[in-house]
């Protein structure tokens, strides 16, 4: 029988995933900026939690994901 402790033998086959989205940024990053949440910062003109839930998304291993933030940031996840 496989020791639970030893990684190994884990079943990573049907995994969640918990994404903590619920900082504020309040440093202005550039001029015009308007500090909010950091899951809405725009990197080429997608939100980080869209580089987050696509990488989530793309392996295989992940059947659920969970996001834990305010409204304003689960509306804006795609």
């Amino acid at each position: 029988m496989p020791n639970p402790k030893d990684v190994r033998h884990a079943d990573v086959s049907n995994l969640s995933a918990v994404v903590l989205a619920g900082s504020l940024n309040k440093i202005p990053l550039y001029e015009g900026y308007q500090p909010g949440h950091k899951a809405l910062l725009e990197f080429n003109n997608r939100k980080s939690i869209d580089y987050t839930l696509a990488a989530l998304r793309a392996d295989p291993r992940i059947t659920r994901i969970c996001i834990v933030g305010p409204d304003v940031v689960f509306r804006a996840a795609q």
